[in-house]
């Protein structure tokens, strides 16, 4: 099963968080997973222009947004379990990771090619299929919005036939070794699961 964890944590000092993420990773290595873990902070991604909500917009299979979010569609499509990681707190760590989603859109949009001065729409069958999980450590305060975001990782699952995770979402004041062998149990799970489908 590949795997491809998107981490998308802005800061790098939050150790708890970073350790959950390698908890996840030795779980899901240990049942036979392979990982492909990308670190958004270093990547150029823009904010979304909404392009489809223009009138004449039609796909090209990419993003307008010139950036690294085009090198990034293959590795979704080729991934059997896409896992989103972040911390959400005042920072704006949420609004990061919504960016990053929006830009999803070129997944599910049809393809447009023009000959003959007629269109053809070839849909791009975002019937995707695997497993969508989100891990997230929260400061207290951001409790509902990390549910909020949990629920957006549901939703996302359901527009690519996704089978959405039961979410990891922790207060990252209780972080404790008895949580990271949880954590790490839960990415055995993944792949364990998967395989028995």
């Amino acid at each position: 099963m590949k795997v491809l964890l998107l981490d998308c944590l802005n800061n790098k000092n939050n150790i708890d968080t970073h350790n959950a993420i390698k908890s996840l990773i030795k779980g899901i290595k240990s049942a036979g997973g392979e990982v492909k873990h990308i670190e958004i902070s270093n990547l150029d991604i823009k904010p979304c222009l909404a392009c489809t909500d223009d009138l004449l917009f039609s796909s090209n299979n990419e993003c307008r947004c010139d950036d690294d979010m085009n090198n990034l569609y293959p590795e979704f499509r080729n991934s059997d379990i896409w896992v989103f990681a972040t911390h959400i707190n005042s920072n704006g760590t949420s609004e990061f990771l919504r960016n990053f989603l929006d830009r999803l859109e070129p997944l599910f949009q049809p393809f447009y090619i023009y000959e003959n001065n007629q269109s053809t729409i070839i849909p791009q069958g975002n019937k995707i299929n695997g497993k969508i999980l989100l891990l997230s450590s929260y400061e207290y305060e951001y409790a509902n919005l990390a549910r909020q975001i949990s629920e957006h990782i549901d939703s996302l699952g359901l527009l690519f036939s996704k089978e959405s995770e039961n979410n990891i979402l922790f207060d990252s004041e209780r972080i404790d070794e008895q949580r990271l062998n949880m954590i790490y149990e839960r990415g055995k799970s993944l792949i364990s699961n998967e395989s028995k489908s």
